[in-house]
């Protein structure tokens, strides 16, 4: 190797320490870091509902509404929408994806799925409340059919807090498609 080599992976290295030390210095680290809850479980209440830490950091309980009078039973239901290039399964389990099929793409005679392994536990695009090992939201939900290619799909859920008060709020999702596109826009 040249001296020259040398002295520049050397001087090189010299730099990246010294601007790693003064880093430290003039930006140290965040005092309100986010702590590591991986090995935490939940705990499930005598009420069957689970604790979620929010971003308050004070414990919470989801429950959900009990149906009110002027909403209907919802029972479960599968809906298709097509395009030129999708043929996509939605439930209103949760408001998710079950099945998304390229029609442009075959193997043997149909087209390729993409949602695969789908399951009551694991749906495309589900959703949970609390940390990543929550269950997955397995409610009913309200659909609404804005056109062929957009669904939306929504339930009132309500948050029981630790001081006894209680919030209500609607969670809903949309997912408009887009005939000649694979992609389509999910708004939650």
């Amino acid at each position: 190797m040249e001296k020259n080599t040398v002295w520049a992976v050397v001087l090189s290295g010299l730099v990246l320490i010294i601007f790693m030390f003064l880093q430290t210095i003039f930006f140290p680290a965040a005092q309100n870091a986010v702590p590591d809850t991986s090995s935490v479980q939940p705990a499930v209440t005598a009420d069957g509902t689970i604790p979620v830490i929010n971003e308050a950091a004070s414990v919470s309980s989801f429950t959900v509404d009990k149906p009110v009078v002027e909403e209907q039973l919802v029972l479960e239901e599968t809906f298709v929408v097509q395009t030129n290039k999708v043929k996509v399964t939605l439930t209103n389990r949760g408001g998710d994806i079950t099945g998304f099929e390229l029609m442009d793409h075959k193997d043997g005679e149909a087209g390729v799925q993409m949602a695969d392994s789908i399951s009551k536990a694991n749906r495309a695009f589900a959703m949970s409340f609390g940390g990543y090992n929550s269950p997955i939201i397995d409610e009913v939900f309200n659909v609404k059919k804005i056109n062929d290619l957009t669904y939306g799909f929504y339930k009132r859920f309500t948050v029981s807090n630790t001081d006894g008060s209680v919030n209500s709020f609607t969670l809903v999702k949309q997912y408009t498609f887009n005939q000649d596109d694979y992609m389509f826009k999910l708004d939650i």
